[in-house]
């Protein structure tokens, strides 16, 4: 019995902590409501903030003292309770002793006992008792449950802490019913940005959202505060006390009073305007002209002119030019602004920017929001974007013509017109390019031979006209195939040209490393590393891809080769590096490293020398025949211009003898007639003197083009011309000379130099083009060339394949390797 008492002492314990716990609560919440809504009643008499934040911080500090203090006198007086009070309400509770009334007060006496236990006088009477009541216990052992006072304590606290709450999270000021005159005659209005100033405007509060108003406190009556009742739109009224000023921050519409707690005036507006986001417009220069928002082509241009003009209803803090491509969007340029309207003119540049499609617009801020402007789209094409449409363009236009080849060679075989030849040539589409490019003269010259060859199959079918236009067109395809190695070897020399920037980098690198400035393990280095390998990587592709073609005789395929397999020694060497850096041994490490810069400072001169030997051998002696045709167009013409001065002269004595003859009425002196025809026969024997100069000299570079790699360029369709229109010139400058006639000779010979300078004047264009070709270069893009083979053709479409083949392989198997048979196949199977 005596632990069922001790057990049920700390439960009674326990419940009677929770009810004093609760009375404590209560004091401290009635004590600091008190000091709450003493404060609201005063606040509307007086204005002395510091005295109300004390008075309630004093009221919390003694709702705090009071409860401690009072849980401190319950808790020791908990703590004495004992086993015998218990007992009592034990007695209280049980419903053994409500059935048994006449023994209620015996559990007490037993608690009694056990309490003075220690007093030995009566101890056979106490020990029979406890006997008697351990034997009733089952009767009556029950837990102890909480007294009614317990319930209503925690409901107090429930009930308290909800009304407190409540009170203070749905607190409103009355507005009050009573109706005072006050009309607003003006207020004050302070923009929503740093270093804003108060600015006077008339009548009811108005202005845009997050500014700031006041107006200065009317007085309604002596003793009593001003309010300002706000009511925002779909709100409650909400009461802001005035000071000197009546101060509001504008956040949406809706209506406002002014007056006391007791009495208002009428309500006016609030008008409030939102805040309006920043707006820009950016504009580029295209061909003079200035284009907003809108999508722009750019070929390889190193940059490019923006404007753009901004504005904000209240003001413009900043602005940022931002370029953003694939993932990554980046600030270009910033601008800190303290106006509401701002114009601006600038240069973007492009170095670096990669192929593809770019957007540049402009994000604008203000003091509390930021907006975008409407985007312009750069679809930017850098040299390896160019180089890969030249090659696309190439491709697909090679494949028309090899079309157009196999119809001529059907024609011819058959002697009878191909069918799709026509359409064919109707539906053609030719690529454009820039001017002045090797790939116009080009293009230029295949549209050339493509108005011939449809002019013949359309009014004169004459077959034997075929043994002139197959081999034209075969040449034609041929130089395309040409022009195509060239663009894949354009793509080593932008990987050396890469290779070298990364050991330049590498060389700076290794000069701080000996300067004790930075660490063989440090990331920049390993970066560095990386790069390299993956540039090495990237040149050995490209030398291995390296398509054999029409020009293999011309370029030191081995050699690159060599190259390509000396690259793999210095990614194995770099590995070493990096392994004899981690294990600690950074001098064995930094000496690896020298060697490494030298080996690849020997590796980019040979590929560099490599490639100079590939571009000086491309013109096979062209190049310098065409300075030395140029340099003889300008003997001639000056020769030419000679010669129409001497012509000159004989038309002015033809002129004076035809003159004295008709004034004195006689006829010419037979001798000076002589002379005269003497000095025209002598002209005349000038002139086809430089008529004979001008066809060997045409005959001479024919034969010193011929099978060059330029030939195709150099001896276009439209030079021929010019040099057939000059000849005919001078024959018949001649022609008149014989007779005497020298007006027409000179006419004619005029006519001869202005085509000997317009013929100068395209060769001299033409060489430009050839010595720029191929000199650009940029870091390639990886592109796999994928060839599918036919593997279900028809036996009249093989056939048509092998006598396109046959006629390629005659055309070239006198002059070239046939190492580029598979390219041949590739085109084909295309």
């Amino acid at each position: 019995m005596l632990s069922f008492l001790k057990r049920e002492l700390w439960r009674f314990r326990f419940y009677k902590s929770l009810e004093s716990l609760a009375f404590a609560v209560l004091i401290f919440f009635a004590v600091t409501q008190f000091g709450f809504f003493s404060k609201l009643f005063f606040q509307a008499f007086i204005d002395f903030n510091p005295f109300f934040i004390l008075f309630r911080n004093t009221c919390v500090v003694v709702g705090m003292g009071l409860s401690l203090t009072f849980l401190y006198f319950k808790i020791s007086s908990i703590l004495k309770i004992k086993i015998s009070d218990v007992a009592s309400e034990i007695e209280k509770q049980n419903i053994y002793f409500k059935e048994h009334p006449n023994r209620r007060g015996e559990l007490r006496t037993a608690a009694l006992m056990l309490e003075n236990s220690l007093d030995n006088s009566s101890e056979d009477f106490q020990e029979a008792h406890l006997n008697i009541w351990n034997r009733r216990l089952p009767k009556f052992q029950r837990f102890l449950l909480p007294r009614r006072e317990f319930y209503f304590s925690i409901a107090l606290i429930f009930l308290t802490s909800s009304l407190s709450i409540f009170l203070h999270s749905h607190y409103v000021r009355t507005l009050p019913t009573n109706i005072q005159p006050w009309t607003p005659t003006q207020f004050e209005i302070r923009l929503p940005f740093e270093g804003a100033i108060w600015n006077t405007q008339p009548g009811a509060l108005s202005g845009i959202a997050s500014s700031e108003v006041r107006f200065k406190t009317p007085k309604f009556s002596w003793g009593l505060r001003t309010f300002l009742y706000v009511q925002e739109l779909n709100q409650k009224w909400v009461a802001y006390p005035c000071k000197e000023f009546c101060e509001l921050t504008l956040k949406e519409r809706g209506q406002y009073a002014v007056g006391t707690q007791f009495f208002r005036s009428s309500f006016f507006p609030l008008q409030v305007v939102p805040d309006e986001a920043p707006k820009a417009v950016l504009m580029v220069k295209v061909d003079s002209e200035w284009l907003p928002a809108t999508t722009i082509e750019v070929l390889n241009k190193k940059e490019l002119l923006f404007q753009f003009s901004a504005s904000d209803d209240i003001r413009l803090t900043q602005i940022e030019l931002r370029h953003r491509f694939q993932d990554t969007d980046e600030v270009v340029q910033k601008w800190s602004l303290h106006e509401d309207h701002f114009k601006q003119e600038l240069t973007l540049s492009l170095e670096g920017w990669k192929g593809g499609a770019h957007e540049v617009y402009l994000k604008l801020f203000d003091a509390t929001q930021s907006a975008n402007s409407a985007p312009i789209y750069i679809l930017f094409a850098d040299e390896n974007t160019l180089r890969e449409k030249r090659l696309q363009d190439l491709r697909a236009m090679l494949d028309e013509w090899v079309h157009v080849l196999g119809d001529l060679i059907d024609t011819d075989q058959d002697q009878k017109l191909a069918g799709g030849l026509l359409k064919r040539f109707q539906e053609m589409t030719y690529p454009e390019q820039e001017e002045n490019s090797l790939m116009t003269a080009y293009i230029k010259e295949l549209k050339s031979l493509g108005h011939r060859i449809e002019n013949w199959a359309k009014f004169s079918p004459d077959f034997s006209e075929l043994k002139k236009l197959i081999p034209k067109t075969e040449k034609a395809i041929l130089y395309g195939l040409s022009l195509m190695f060239q663009e894949k070897t354009g793509e080593i020399q932008a990987a050396a040209d890469s290779l070298h920037s990364s050991r330049d980098d590498l060389n700076k690198m290794l000069e701080k490393i000996r300067e004790g400035k930075m660490d063989l393990n440090s990331k920049d280095l390993d970066e560095a590393f990386k790069k390299l390998a993956s540039q090495l990587e990237e040149m050995q592709k490209k030398i291995r891809e390296l398509p054999q073609g029409p020009q293999d005789d011309l370029l030191n395929r081995e050699a690159l080769q060599n190259e390509a397999d000396e690259s793999d020694n210095l990614l194995k060497r770099i590995e070493d590096i990096k392994k004899q850096a981690a294990n600690g041994d950074n001098k064995g490490a930094l000496k690896e490293l020298e060697s490494l810069l030298n080996q690849l400072s020997i590796l980019s001169k040979e590929m560099e020398r490599s490639l100079d030997q590939w571009k000086n051998n491309l013109d096979k002696g062209a190049l310098q025949s065409a300075e030395r045709y140029s340099k003889s167009l300008k003997d001639i013409q000056k020769q030419q211009e000679e010669l129409a001065k001497k012509t000159d002269r004989l038309k002015e004595k033809a002129e004076k003898l035809e003159g004295d003859s008709q004034k004195n009425w006689q006829p010419i002196d037979p001798d000076k007639a002589k002379a005269l025809k003497k000095e025209f026969a002598q002209a005349q024997k000038e002139q086809q003197k430089i008529s004979e100069k001008l066809k060997q000299t045409i005959d001479q570079y024919d034969k010193d083009a011929e099978g060059s790699e330029w030939q195709q360029v150099l001896r276009s369709n439209e030079a021929k011309q010019s040099e057939e229109q000059i000849s005919d010139r001078m024959k018949s400058s001649s022609d008149a000379l014989n007779e005497a006639k020298a007006f027409e000779s000179m006419t004619n010979q005029a006519e001869a130099i202005e085509l000997l300078k317009n013929a100068q004047k395209s060769q001299q264009q033409t060489l430009d083009n050839i010595k720029s070709a191929g000199s650009s270069s940029s870091k390639p893009t990886a592109r796999a060339e994928k060839v599918e083979i036919v593997g279900n053709e028809k036996q009249g479409e093989k056939e048509r394949r092998r006598k396109i083949m046959d006629s390629l392989k005659q055309k070239v198997d006198d002059r070239y390797q046939k190492s580029h048979e598979h390219y041949f196949e590739d085109l084909l199977q295309r």
